[in-house]
């Protein structure tokens, strides 16, 4: 699943190992005004959650591989709904929206060369494909 974060992830607290929430924003597949944008809650865990709380910004483009999980709730007017979540497995940074305001203390610096990234991340902080 490929989409733009909608806000900078956030530490999850009540847990005993690290975790990021974060929302992406994916358009779904259809032609001219049948496409729509869905907007799916990530769960990140353990090491990843570490990295991309300290590198994800609103408006990054992410890829995102994990296990969805449909939640069903009730609100509190009685009406049922559903909640739509991905336990992330692995993910990798793919572009910064353009224009988008950094702060340099929180990105590494690259002396103005272009990093090729090895592969997505995974679980244990390793590197692969």
């Amino acid at each position: 699943m490929v989409g733009r974060l909608t806000r900078d992830p956030v530490a999850s607290s009540g847990s005993e190992y690290p975790r990021a929430l974060a929302t992406i924003a994916c358009t779904a597949l259809g032609y001219g005004a049948s496409r729509e944008t869905e907007y799916v809650d990530l769960v990140v865990d353990g090491k990843l959650a570490a990295i991309v709380l300290e590198h994800g910004h609103e408006g990054d483009l992410i890829a995102v591989v994990g296990n969805e999980a449909l939640k069903h709730f009730q609100r509190r007017n009685g009406e049922k709904a559903t909640m739509n979540e991905v336990y992330v497995t692995s993910f990798d940074f793919l572009g910064q929206q353009q224009g988008a305001r950094r702060d340099p203390a929180r990105r590494p610096a690259t002396n103005g060369a272009a990093a090729a990234a090895p592969g997505p991340l995974r679980e244990g902080g390793r590197r692969g494909r």
